[in-house]
């Protein structure tokens, strides 16, 4: 590809993504790629037919390196000679995720261009990654064990935090960008650091790429054909998880996700992997490894057991409770031994004959209905109990699972978590689940047991008492 090459595809580009009505927050870090697609936008906004609504320039000062300034004077002065406006945002680079002193760095980098991008009306940031950032990005993630999306690498138009994305140098070998800069006189500076192999893509670079292009000079090309593929494959495919999505999802917050175990794993291998990754990207956008995908995975068709957990980077996590499984934020544990029992209601049975209240993210619905006497036969459910002529009951929380009750009709006393547990419901909801109580002593667990205790012996009138429970609460 030569120059006039070069800018015909930058023009074609524009005009694909109707960039004529857009303003272009362009990343510029003073490297040969950005500063070369600086001269392209300059070129593309004084022809005949301008190509940009408008443009502006970024230059972040990550200020990790003793020539950082250096660099932002050197962005600032060539746009002040351009008559290009030109702002240098000062960040502080932070790796507080673990996640790397690099990949950080790029983390707050997308942060400043984006935020930029979005104070005009319609605002799209370019980037400069060309055909070897491509092959690099490919092949780091193959390493590190990414799937189909992460090996997809990056696409020439994308849309993060709401603002348009672009690459338009994507399929453009650095050669050719380093060809347009000498033709042009495009001043840029070199990065110190870029030969430092201490950082993983600097290895990949330096000691791998040259042994990749000696056993196929065409490596680049080959693998921008591969990644064009896979990234067509990955948006049809993702299309019928997001369809899926729909049918294995039982209830959704903004805590957690809850997932049909059955419905899951009647899925095909592929659209699990994928309802997994999309789960996991509604909690945090990061590069999802296959192994974290699988074991969650794993996880949700394991039949050996009736709970389980994984944890994940980032504070989620994955747990399994009676044919369900979800997926988000990890909860804290809590000491209810140590904080003891939490009132809810106070319940006035003569003068209040519905109560309702919402507690561990589930909204419930309670009546009392007087009757004169207990039912010959009285329908046995876990969701209802009759109790004698009291004038109230007590409802509270986060009674110790050590706390033992009788339950009617059963020789022996069992521990509350063993009620739960029998009755299958979800460890995350035992905290706020409601107990019912008479003078401090337990006589109901809704959808669970009736005790022995305030047992009607049918010598007066007395209360069938209901509960419901809703849906969950988002």
């Amino acid at each position: 590809m030569n120059n006039v090459q070069l800018e015909r595809e930058f023009a074609q580009f524009c005009k694909t993504h109707q960039l004529q009505s857009a303003h272009a927050v362009i990343g510029v870090s003073g490297g040969v790629d950005s500063m070369v697609l600086l001269q392209l936008c300059h070129r593309a906004m004084h022809g005949s037919e301008p190509l940009l609504g408008g443009f502006s320039v970024v230059h972040v000062d990550h200020g990790l390196r003793p020539t950082s300034a250096d660099d932002a004077q050197f962005v600032a002065s060539y746009c002040s000679r351009l008559g290009v406006f030109c702002e240098v945002v000062p960040v502080e680079v932070k790796d507080c995720h673990g996640e790397g002193i690099e990949a950080a760095a790029r983390r707050v980098r997308y942060e400043a261009l984006l935020a930029r991008a979005r104070s005009y009306p319609h605002g799209v940031c370019l980037v400069a990654h060309h055909s070897r950032d491509q092959l690099e990005t490919f092949v780091m993630r193959w390493l590190r064990g990414s799937g189909l999306a992460g090996l997809g690498a990056m696409r020439p138009a994308a849309i993060r935090e709401g603002v348009p994305l672009l690459r338009p140098l994507l399929r453009v070998r650095r050669s050719e960008i380093v060809q347009y800069a000498n033709m042009w006189d495009v001043p840029f500076r070199e990065d110190e650091t870029n030969a430092n192999t201490r950082f993983f893509r600097n290895r990949v670079r330096h000691e791998l790429l040259p042994l990749l292009a000696a056993l196929q000079p065409a490596v680049e090309a080959r693998t921008l054909d591969l990644t064009e593929q896979l990234q067509a494959d990955e948006s049809f495919l993702q299309e019928q998880a997001e369809r899926a999505l729909e049918q294995v999802v039982v209830r959704r917050s903004g805590h957690d996700v809850e997932i049909s175990t059955e419905a899951f794993a009647g899925l095909h291998l592929s659209l699990q992997r994928r309802v997994i990754h999309i789960l996991l990207n509604c909690f945090c956008a990061r590069d999802w490894l296959f192994s974290h995908v699988e074991s969650i995975r794993t996880l949700a068709l394991r039949q050996d057991t009736a709970s389980a957990a994984v944890s994940l980077p980032h504070g989620l996590g994955a747990w399994r409770e009676y044919g369900r499984i979800y997926i988000g934020h990890q909860a804290l544990p809590h000491d209810h031994e140590t904080r003891g029992p939490r009132s809810i209601a106070q319940w006035d049975l003569v003068h209040v004959r519905q109560l309702s209240f919402a507690s561990a993210g589930v909204f419930w619905r309670f009546r009392a209905l007087p009757i004169a006497k207990l039912p010959p036969q009285p329908r046995r459910s876990p969701w209802r109990a009759y109790v004698p002529d009291v004038d109230f009951v007590e409802i509270v929380c986060g009674l110790p699972t050590s706390v033992r009750v009788r339950p009617l009709g059963l020789a022996g006393s069992k521990k509350l978590q063993d009620v739960f547990s029998d009755s299958k419901i979800p460890r995350r909801l035992r905290p706020g689940w409601p107990i019912v109580r008479v003078v401090s002593r337990i006589v109901w667990i809704p959808g669970a047991v009736r005790t022995d205790v305030q047992r009607w012996d049918d010598t007066g009138g007395g209360y069938a008492l209901f509960a419901r429970p809703s849906r969950f609460q988002d």
